[in-house]
């Protein structure tokens, strides 16, 4: 032993108490430090995802913990912190059923409508209703205002609600607002400009002849001049404080009594207010849960889940060896409502097939309401790349109790069987300019990261659960969009509008969607 070893071997000796020296205890106790550090490591890295799933625990009444399911529980913490966050104005009333179109552009009216309304601090919120589209002629929106039920659960939004947000009063119909005149209800109202500039006397919305009910465009009450018309709302945080300024000076124009319960102000938002606030302003968590509240109504959800089951199987039975398990969704938009504006069947097509001959997937859900370009669809898959088409009239037999409540539903009805089977797909596309499409890819981005889900990533695979190529009728390329978290208003967007990320008409609560230029969910090469 050298001078050196030995000098160190007395300090070692000296600094170590005995039992330390013996290596039968020194091994594990080294082994026993290795593991527990290893361990607490472990943890640290995965404290967010732990903390998340810990803020969704398990639904008592049976509901999905995932957000991406159609059954998801609603998380209602993120809308409470918002609600104990408002000014409130005992009177005020918001009436929330100025919205037409399908799934998507429902539920970004009505949850935009809301959160306008908690920024308002209107404690009264009549139970929203929906307009009935013609089943025949889809670009004849405006048809019968059916009950919520048309479409959503209304035990569950009320239940929501009153544990969310306790100092909102929902009212069944407008005639059951306290101390309500009947005049308030007269409609249709003639439209009205925008609010005027605040140091203006002039009223926004109440016309002396018939001052109820009073319509508003929130983007109105500021300043716009250099903004384009479909930017964002980029003034929120101030439309409260706006708002109530508005209700007392017209109220002082028309000699009107203070608001309180006793006189009520009654509000609606103008037809199309939905892609204006922003996705981020209340945070991830808010986005990605407020859209719970609006759950498919029952009868409609168990029938689209069995559908689903029916689609899976159909698959399974039809995968040879070594295929993939489950199916690809797929969502055709040629219906002839939008053919002048955006979509063409070969750019779709073309698209959607290019992406399913890479997913080693044999069997795919279409979601159309153009039946002849349905079985043109299905006979090219079959052809260009081997792969099965089949809808959800081919899933349930015509004499079946299902096909038999499926066919009593109206077209939109109908749509949300196939909303509830392409969320439960392997693998989804769409086309990027449908709020039906986006609706649907974002509900099922919120899978892999539930509350926290972060948007996309500009270009790249996205999130790999969906991919929605952007075409512009009449172009030869195909790209796509990139929608990202998840807001169930449904999302950030920025190619439509262009100008600016907004909220997209699908669902706060389906998620969040940060998306730019003509990029999308999956990279797509030119054609």
């Amino acid at each position: 032993m050298t001078r050196f070893t030995a000098g160190c071997q007395r300090h070692w000796d000296v600094a170590l108490p005995m039992i330390f020296r013996q290596k039968h205890v020194l091994r594990p106790l080294l082994l026993f430090l290795f593991a527990t550090t290893s361990v607490l490591y472990w943890l640290t890295l995965r404290e967010e995802n732990l903390f998340r799933h810990q803020l969704i625990p398990p639904s008592s009444t049976g509901a999905s913990s995932d957000l991406a399911s159609p059954e998801a529980a609603f998380v209602s913490w993120p809308l409470a912190r918002v609600c104990n966050e408002a000014t409130w104005q005992p009177g005020l009333v918001f009436i929330c059923d100025i919205n037409t179109g399908g799934i998507g552009n429902i539920r970004g009216y009505i949850l935009t409508c809301m959160r306008y309304a908690i920024a308002a601090g209107a404690p009264g919120l009549v139970l929203p209703r929906i307009r009935e589209r013609s089943s025949h002629n889809i670009s004849e929106l405006v048809g019968t205002l059916n009950n919520f039920t048309y479409f959503f659960d209304a035990a569950h939004f009320r239940n929501g609600l009153r544990t969310a947000c306790p100092q909102i009063t929902l009212y069944d119909t407008d005639e059951a607002i306290p101390y309500a005149r009947k005049e308030q209800f007269v409609r249709p109202a003639p439209p009205n400009p925008d609010p005027p500039p605040a140091n203006s006397s002039r009223t926004p919305a109440l016309k002396p002849r018939s001052p109820f009910p009073e319509f508003i465009r929130p983007k109105g009450f500021f300043n716009r001049s250099f903004c384009d018309v479909r930017d964002l709302n980029r003034q929120t945080d101030l439309f409260g404080l706006k708002f109530r300024q508005w209700v007392d000076m017209t109220a002082k124009d028309f000699l009107l009594p203070p608001v309180d319960p006793q006189h009520p102000r009654i509000i609606h938002l103008h037809w199309g207010v939905q892609l204006e606030w922003p996705i981020w302003h209340d945070g991830p968590e808010f986005a990605n849960t407020f859209g719970g509240l609006l759950r498919l109504r029952p009868d409609i959800l168990a029938l689209g889940k069995r559908t689903a089951e029916a689609m899976r199987a159909w698959a399974a039975a039809r995968a040879p060896w070594g295929s993939a398990p489950g199916y690809a969704g797929v969502h055709l938009r040629t219906e002839n409502d939008i053919l002048a504006h955006w979509l063409r069947y070969d750019d779709q097509a073309t698209a959607y097939l290019e992406r399913i001959s890479t997913l080693n997937l044999k069997a795919v859900f279409l979601a159309t309401g153009n039946q002849t370009e349905a079985a043109k669809f299905a006979e090219q898959a079959k052809k260009e790349i081997g792969v099965a088409v089949v809808s959800k009239h081919d899933l349930l037999p015509t004499s079946s109790p299902d096909r038999k409540a499926l066919d009593a539903l109206t077209w939109d009805q109908q749509a949300l069987v196939d909303y509830i089977v392409l969320l439960e797909s392997a693998y989804f596309l769409g086309v990027s300019p449908s709020s039906f499409s986006m609706s649907v890819a974002l509900k099922r981005h919120l899978h892999a990261e539930g509350l926290y889900t972060r948007p996309w990533k500009i270009g790249g695979e996205g999130d790999g659960r969906s991919c929605l190529p952007h075409v512009r009728a009449g172009s030869r390329s195909v790209s796509t969009l990139v929608l990202g978290t998840s807001f169930s208003f449904v999302g950030l967007l920025r190619d439509w509008p262009p100008s600016s990320p907004s909220i997209i008409p699908l669902s706060f609560g389906l998620g969040t969607a940060l998306a730019g230029g003509p990029l999308g969910f999956c990279e797509t090469a030119p054609a």
